[in-house]
């Protein structure tokens, strides 16, 4: 019953703490913004229980970090597939320059 009784106290907290913090924020710039990311901090606070249920912290945490590492992974490939795809366009200009250089060459000695 203690766990169930500082999960509602914790949870108030937080509720307080974002209504304070929307109330003390401009109105017209951040409302939007702040409605959201308070939601969803609201949503974490009340799935967190559940969650510890479910698993680890830690799993969870590993989780989210190898879906970190795998984004930045992606990122990567796609930087290299840039990368080759740029140096490969240049590398045919430069063949393109040398051919059309040789060909000019071979005219003028004919």
């Amino acid at each position: 019953m203690s766990v169930l009784l500082d999960y509602v106290k914790s949870f108030l907290a937080l509720f307080l703490l974002i209504k304070i913090l929307l109330y003390l924020a401009p109105k017209k710039n951040f409302s939007g913004y702040l409605s959201f990311f308070s939601g969803v901090i609201l949503a974490l606070g009340m799935l967190y229980p559940i969650l510890k249920l479910f698993g680890s912290e830690e799993a969870l945490l590993e989780k989210i970090q190898y879906e970190e590492w795998e984004e930045k992974m992606y990122e990567l490939s796609i930087d290299a597939k840039r990368w080759q795809t740029e140096s490969l366009k240049q590398y045919e200009n430069l063949l393109e320059e040398v051919m059309q250089t040789e060909s000019l060459e071979g005219e003028r000695n004919e």
